[in-house]
């Protein structure tokens, strides 16, 4: 059994607040992340090593969806061993890695509150779903000019079911 390192508590809204925590966590996970990627770098340049952690497109990790109702938030370093993550994880590498690179960039959350039963109609597993129907909460990569890049559907997210909704 997993001991979670941390836990954040949502507000118990139907507004943008309700998603707000995740975001600062979000931010935060991309910023320990430059963090490791700027110490690779560094630690490279002394001589003290001679692997730097790749761009994300380049390391191998594909998407994977965790269970329903299970989230593990990884860094790089646990992406990098495992060889696979979703979206969160994978939005907040990349972005750590654009913002390395130089370019101003910033993890995003999306959301979308779907009702149970379009949620039955458009293929969702039945036993998988709460009472009124579920919050769908996607991470992606927002460029200054307001483009979003999705790293997930990149790396292998299928969308047979999200796109649907």
């Amino acid at each position: 059994m997993t001991t979670p390192l941390f836990h954040v508590s949502l507000p118990d809204t139907d507004d943008a607040a309700h998603f707000a925590p995740l975001q600062i966590a979000l931010e935060g996970l991309a910023q320990i992340n430059e963090w490791h990627i700027r110490r690779s770098l560094r630690r490279v340049a002394r001589g003290l090593s001679d692997t730097v952690i790749p761009p994300l497109y380049a390391s191998g990790v594909v998407y994977r969806e965790e269970a329903p109702g299970h989230e593990d938030w990884m860094d790089v370093p646990a992406i990098l061993r495992q060889g696979y993550a979703d979206c969160e994880d994978l939005a907040a590498y990349r972005t750590a890695e654009l913002r390395v690179a130089g370019f101003d960039v910033e993890p995003v959350i999306k959301w979308q509150w779907v009702p149970r039963e379009i949620m039955i109609r458009q293929g969702y597993p039945e036993h998988h779903l709460p009472g009124r129907g579920v919050w769908l909460v996607h991470c992606c990569v927002r460029w200054p000019d307001g483009r979003i890049e999705d790293p997930s559907r990149i790396l292998g997210m299928g969308g047979q079911f999200m796109e649907r909704i």
